[in-house]
């Protein structure tokens, strides 16, 4: 239930969380300072990488858990955030266990789950992209691992 009503808990009107639209992960906790700021960013990083850590072992913890923990990566990234989930965390290593598994009735609820988390953070890095190169010419070489593994 915890794990359920995490990214709810963050909106600041409650008819907000259940709207569809992604929340900034850090709203109402922005720290004053470099210091508190890097806190911040080392904590959610520890947490992603407890909550990957559940979804590398899927016939452990279940169908239901696995995709609370994936609506958890369901927030408005920017690009330190996203650059975070994909190259520190590597959350794409667990999605790929999730879609690797072979039980399809056990794992059908998951699956779709997973494969919606990908496609929400390959379409973010493919628009990113687009809209960095659109804006200076240049490239943002930082995901190019990430969409040379999905793809």
């Amino acid at each position: 239930e915890l794990l359920h009503f995490l990214i709810p808990s963050l909106y600041a009107i409650h008819d907000d969380a259940f709207g569809g639209k992604p929340i900034n992960i850090s709203n109402g906790l922005t720290p004053i300072g470099e210091k508190l700021n890097n806190n911040l960013n080392q904590s959610l990083k520890n947490l992603m990488k407890l909550l990957k850590a559940f979804m590398m072992k899927p016939t452990e913890i279940g169908s239901n858990l696995i995709k609370c923990i994936l609506y958890c990566f369901s927030f408005s990234y920017d690009v330190a955030e996203l650059s975070m989930v994909i190259n520190q965390v590597r959350l794409f290593e667990s999605i790929k266990t999730l879609l690797n598994q072979s039980n399809v009735s056990k794992s059908i609820g998951f699956k779709t789950a997973a494969w919606s988390t990908m496609e929400m953070l390959t379409n973010l890095v493919g628009m990113l992209k687009n809209r960095q190169y659109a804006q200076t010419s240049s490239n943002l070489a930082i995901f190019d691992d990430f969409l040379r593994e999905v793809y």
